[in-house]
């Protein structure tokens, strides 16, 4: 097993290479959003690996939460449930499609809610990250 593969920074740079021009966003964050955000960014991903990796001697396993948020629409603020679901959908198959020799990536739960401090709705997907064992 290559301990390096559980480095954060490690697993951070696998997903925004994974996430990246995939068709779920162009606006991919790492650890935090910014602390302002442009008024003409419509959606947006962030990759939390704060859950962190463990260390199993054989491999190693934890799990990432990816945010998708989306600006509320209308007069109303009513959550862009059509952007969501387009990001969720492209998500999965994003997902579906892994290749990498290192990473085995499946997600294990959905939840959604809304950030207050950004006025922002988000869908949040925890996505089980098993480090593959390698001869």
């Amino acid at each position: 097993m290559d301990r390096n593969l559980m480095n954060i920074s490690k697993v951070e740079r696998f997903y925004k290479m994974l996430f990246y021009k995939k068709g779920i966003t162009d606006n991919i964050f790492v650890g935090n959003l910014p602390s302002t955000l442009s008024t003409t960014m419509t959606n947006m991903m962030l990759i939390d690996c704060s859950v962190g990796i463990s260390d199993l001697h054989s491999h190693g396993s934890g799990s990432v939460n990816v945010y998708l948020y989306a600006r509320p629409i209308g007069t109303t603020m009513e959550k862009d449930i059509k952007t969501l679901n387009a990001m969720e959908n492209a998500l999965s198959t994003t997902l579906d499609t892994n290749v990498s020799p290192d990473y085995s990536v499946d997600i294990n739960w959905h939840d959604c809610g809304y950030d207050t401090n950004r006025n922002l709705h988000y869908d949040v997907v925890n996505i089980k990250l098993a480090e593959l064992f390698t001869l």
